[in-house]
């Protein structure tokens, strides 16, 4: 279990598995972005926003992705 203070995957940013196919993270990316467009503006939705699309130009990227992979595998 993480502590409060570690950092969430970027699977988990996405809420997928890290095994998904690219057309669930891409689905979860888009449900994502349109439930955070329904709150109000705020710095908090700024950084979450930010959050949800450099986790999803890592994963939907299959080299990246693999990078990112190898780096989660050897942590």
């Amino acid at each position: 279990m993480k502590s409060k203070n570690e950092e969430k995957t970027l699977y988990e940013i996405l809420e997928v598995e890290q095994g998904a196919e690219e057309v669930t993270i891409r689905e979860s990316y888009r449900r994502l972005v349109t439930l955070l467009l329904q709150e109000e503006e705020s710095e908090d939705k700024q950084r979450k926003f930010a959050l949800l699309t450099d986790a999803w130009k890592v994963l939907s990227d299959p080299g990246d992705r693999e990078r990112y992979d190898g780096l989660l595998a050897s942590n």
